[in-house]
């Protein structure tokens, strides 16, 4: 058992069977001194009956915005949690248990701050995809797919802080100066998400965070130099092999593969640093609209 106050958050989208919320409850119970729930909800998607709860701990229903993103809405969990560890739950509730949340916990055992969760059976095209956007980024600052995490209080805070630069959590967890370790999910399963959120998931993970700015323009920039390189090599081996040099175009594409790669080098390094000091200046407003908290009733 961990002697300290548990909060346990995830999107009420993720809940399928109210009854899963019971079960969940009677784990912490077992794992923990104190624990409480907490839920992020749309406005459009159902309404329960929260004094219907029989619960150990309090529950808390956060309502938002329909427009907000997932990671918006963690955020808005994030910032109503007391808890001493804060464990962020991003699969169905259903498959949360004993082992997984033991696991994770044991992390915090061992003096990590933060302990994030991976799943085992990843597809290749996960697979492939994260190892992309890792080779854009440090050595010790590698993203991970991962189903479930958990956070000391001090990780948490600063998370909280430096989100205000960048919303993508996946790109906050991992830049933060923290002990951090990955662990194997017990149960076999991968994360399904839509099209349009992987889509738009993996798009900000290739843009942002990456150790030299954003990875799009660094991607057209390296591009650009290989296209003029290779013209030069070309230009070479015509040069020695017909013992005549090539026509004019090549020395065009050469310069303009070599000037445009130092162009997009530097708006990679303009795009993160103004994007950056843009959000940390906006104060953007509260996609809150209601809080319910129901009190334990065993």
């Amino acid at each position: 058992m961990k002697f300290a106050y548990l909060s346990f958050i995830s999107l009420w989208s993720e809940v399928e069977n109210e009854g899963d919320i019971n079960k969940v409850d009677e784990m912490l119970k077992s794992l923990s001194a104190e624990h409480e729930i907490l839920f992020i909800r749309k406005q459009s998607e159902r309404i329960v009956d929260e004094s219907k709860f029989d619960l150990y701990g309090p529950i808390t229903i956060i309502d938002v915005s329909d427009i907000a993103t997932r990671d918006e809405m963690t955020l808005c969990g994030f910032g109503r949690a007391v808890g001493d560890f804060i464990i962020e739950w991003q699969a169905p509730l259903k498959k949360v248990s004993s082992e997984n949340l033991e696991v994770l916990l044991d992390g915090t055992n061992q003096g990590y701050e933060i302990v994030e969760l991976s799943a085992v059976d990843q597809s290749k095209i996960s697979k492939m995809f994260y190892s992309f956007v890792n080779l854009f980024r440090p050595a010790n600052k590698k993203v991970a797919q991962t189903i479930g995490s958990i956070f000391s209080r001090f990780a948490l805070s600063k998370l909280i802080a430096h989100a205000d630069f960048d919303v993508q959590l996946k790109n906050v967890v991992a830049d933060l100066p923290l002990s951090r370790k990955v662990v194997k999910s017990f149960d076999n399963f991968e994360l399904r998400r839509g099209f349009t959120t992987r889509v738009r998931s993996g798009f900000i993970l290739l843009s942002k965070g990456g150790k030299f700015g954003s990875t799009i323009p660094l991607a057209f920039a390296c591009f650009s130099a290989l296209l003029g390189i290779a013209t030069v090599l070309y230009s070479l081996v015509v040069y020695f092999a017909k013992n005549k040099s090539p026509e004019g175009w090549t020395t065009l594409m050469t310069i303009f593969g070599l000037n445009f790669s130092v162009i997009m080098l530097v708006l990679s390094l303009l795009w993160s640093r103004l994007e950056a000091i843009a959000r940390s200046l906006s104060k953007e407003l509260d996609i809150t609209s209601a809080v319910t908290v129901t009190p334990p009733k065993k």
